[in-house]
């Protein structure tokens, strides 16, 4: 205490005279400890020391509201510390393990101080009692840290950091949190706020200031939210009913976005921030409903999650003025010329609504899902484009005097909807049963999922591993076997799936799963199966990926498949197995040591596999891939991407990974000028043909539906091949 009184400025309102530091004004004791400091507001100056740290019985520390300069020390080790009042001072900088150790810590207030820029540290978890952390105007910088969530914090209230220098999306860890107030206003945060929808403790939301767009999120689990701002950003689309009903709403500002649709009217009780004109509202009178083509177009936007460049160009209350895409005749929208505007999403049937309508493009955009088949009761259509997009499906019974484009969707006219990447299911088209079909005499369906996974994600991974330097990261070495056979039990049908291979010391590794039904087969779709055939860490990944996922939530969707293909992509990145039994407790789990070690820059460079030697190009490639493995791991199914999303970001990535020296030697090696869809072909080309049953013949087994792999691949993908 002697030090903290020589280093502070102690104005003389203090009477920090006597020997006896537990008689000081302002200071608690128990049992002749110093507990308590709190000398805040008193103009107090001058710099805290070091030694402060060696204050253990400290439970409250308050100084806020002073003048006190210099480095804010490091309160290490204070495990009886409940209250850290710092803010509105003068330090100039926050040390990395100023939370280590306390883990009693329940509030902490960090605003207004002009630290050096500085990232929240994840030191900050040993205080999982921590109730509120408030950090505004604090010069933090970075991304808000995927820590803050439900499973470290579950008694966090309040986190309150608003101008600071945050960039990114919001985490989807906090979804499910208790928060209550949220701050994060004024900085340059982007994407869409759908994880608030499941912050349903929220009384408090400030998020005005940012990038974020996109519509607006389902309140209605929100019945207690008070307080919304959400002014100066970029949100489209209608404003939800779930918003304007919410009986607990007091305070609500949607000033400055290009929200569309009717202006909402909120009950009288509620303080609304809406200047005209500061939006895309059709017309400026609350409560008043927009033109019915309006309110048509507005909802064939929605399955595409209202484009900001539609709303950019949609205003006032007439479609036929000048509206991008549009065309009218006579006061009725005769075509809709959508082509190449980058839509991702499904194709409305409220299409159907606009009765006038002869000409409908939607070519060369990234629609899924099928047709339509209420577009067949259309009057006038004389044309539908869709050419260059995914949709699958059958053709509904447009009439023969209509033209219909559906070239570049190579699922059209099949039962079956596409592998989640985005690329044709295998069987066949009339989406019968596979044990009619010729492999099925043999045992085995591998084809028919391998056919619609290999071609794309398969030569995304092979690629990427080529970084890998021919590191082998899998306990399997020799080539495995895994074979799917039809499987019937009682009235249903299914699959039975075995694995078998050699492991490294020279043991054998054999196991099976049997489906229930149909329903099922989504767990031989696409990451599963490359899990399966990556062989990585392989009986624990199937069992921790897929067994224990069906004991907790009784089935199986894409979204494991996808987290399964995250999983892979960390274990590339890291060299290390999903499930390290050799690690400590805090990181015998891969995902969250990762999640962990992604935080910054400097302890992510630490987890990548210290054979690839990573420069700077080839980092920010390696940090574009974790950023995506993240994606794919996240908590909440929903929060996780479709395989179309991950093919894309992979795709893009394709050009930088070519190896530096080709085998031109082998006839059927990677072509990198060729596109992914025509090496998929050579494959199959390959495998028709009479060298293929050449050397499946000489081959152990014969299960496989793909030929051995090309030699473009890397060397520690060969135990990879399924057989």
């Amino acid at each position: 205490m002697e030090k903290v009184k020589a280093s502070l400025k102690i104005p003389s309102s203090l009477d920090w005279s006597d020997p006896d530091p537990c008689k000081w004004t302002k200071v608690g004791c128990l049992d002749n400890r110093v507990t308590r400091i709190q000398i805040g507001k008193l103009n107090v100056g001058g710099t805290l020391p070091p030694e402060l740290r060696n204050l253990s019985e400290l439970s409250t520390f308050e100084v806020m509201n002073n003048q006190i300069t210099g480095p804010l020390p490091s309160l290490a080790g204070l495990s009886k510390l409940q209250e850290a009042n710092l803010h509105n001072n003068n330090f100039s900088s926050f040390p990395s393990d100023f939370f280590s150790g306390l883990t009693s810590l329940v509030h902490v207030f960090l605003d207004y101080n002009p630290f050096e820029p500085w990232e929240i540290p994840e030191s900050v978890t040993d205080a999982k009692t921590l109730q509120t952390f408030s950090a505004t105007g604090a010069n933090i910088k970075g991304r808000i840290p995927g820590f803050f969530n439900f499973d470290t914090f579950s008694q966090l209230r309040v986190l309150h950091l608003a101008m600071n220098n945050l960039e990114g999306e919001l985490p989807n860890g906090l979804a499910g949190t208790s928060i209550e107030s949220f701050w994060v206003n004024g900085q340059r945060l982007n994407g869409t706020i759908d994880v608030i929808q499941n912050m349903s403790s929220l009384t408090e939301v400030w998020l005005h200031g940012n990038q974020f767009s996109g519509p607006l999120p389902d309140f209605s689990m929100l019945t207690g939210l008070q307080n919304l701002s959400l002014r100066d950003n970029q949100f489209t689309g209608v404003v939800p009913a779930s918003l304007i009903n919410l009986k607990s709403l007091f305070v609500v500002n949607l000033t400055n976005n290009e929200l569309q649709g009717p202006t909402p009217k909120f009950a009288d009780n509620v303080i609304v921030d809406m200047r005209a004109g500061s939006n895309r509202f059709c017309l400026d009178d609350p409560g008043v409903a927009c033109d019915d083509r309006v309110n048509i177009l507005l909802s064939i936007l929605e399955p595409v999650g209202y484009p900001q460049t539609f709303a950019d160009n949609w205003k006032g209350n007439d479609p036929c003025n000048n509206w991008l895409g549009v065309a009218c005749a006579q006061g009725n929208i005769v075509s809709i010329l959508f082509a190449k505007k980058g839509l991702t999403g499904t194709i409305s049937s409220n299409f159907a609504k606009l009765t006038s309508l002869t000409t409908l493009d939607l070519s060369g955009n990234n629609l899924t899902g099928t047709i339509p088949v209420e577009l067949t009761t259309l009057p006038k259509l004389t044309k539908l484009d869709v050419s260059n997009n995914r949709l699958y499906g059958k053709l509904p019974p447009f009439r023969q005097n209509v033209v219909l484009v559906t070239e570049g969707n190579p699922d059209i006219g099949k039962d079956k909807a596409p592998t989640p990447d985005g690329k044709s299911p295998g069987g066949s088209s009339s989406g019968g049963s596979s044990s009619g079909s010729k492999k099925s005499n043999t045992g085995t369906v591998v084809g028919s999922v391998i056919g619609g996974v290999g071609g794309l994600s398969l030569l995304a991974l092979g690629i990427f591993l080529y970084a890998r330097k021919g590191k082998r990261t899998s306990r399997v070495q020799s080539p495995t076997t895994v074979v799917i056979h039809p499987h019937h039990s009682g009235d249903q049908e299914g699959v039975k799936i075995t694995v078998a291979g050699s492991s490294v010391n020279g043991g054998s590794e054999t196991f099976s799963h049997t489906s229930s039904g149909p329903s099922d087969m989504h767990m031989v779709e696409a990451g599963n199966m490359l899990l399966l055939m990556a062989n990585i860490q392989l009986k624990q990944d199937w069992q921790e990926h897929l067994g224990i996922w069906r004991q907790i939530t009784g089935r199986v969707t894409t979204k494991v498949d996808v987290f399964s293909f995250g999983v892979i992509l960390m274990e590339m990145i890291t060299g290390r197995k999903a499930l390290d039994e050799t690690q400590p407790e805090e990181s015998l789990h891969l995902v969250t040591w990762f999640r962990r070690m992604h935080l910054n820059k400097e302890t992510f460079r630490k987890a990548i596999d210290e054979t690839i030697q990573p420069d700077e190009e080839t980092l920010a490639s390696i940090s574009t891939v974790s950023e995506l493995a993240g994606h794919c791991c996240a908590r909440e199914p929903y929060q996780r991407p479709d395989m179309s999303h991950v093919v894309n970001v992979l795709s893009s990535l394709a050009e930088l990974w070519k190896p530096a020296e080709l085998d031109t030697d082998d006839e059927f090696a990677i072509d990198y000028d060729m596109s992914l869809p025509q090496v998929l072909k050579k494959w199959q080309a390959f495998e028709n043909s009479d060298e293929s049953s050449s050397f499946l013949a000489s081959t152990d087994t014969t299960q496989t539906s793909i030929p051995c792999r090309p030699s473009g691949f890397a060397d520690s993908f060969a135990s990879a091949d399924a057989r």
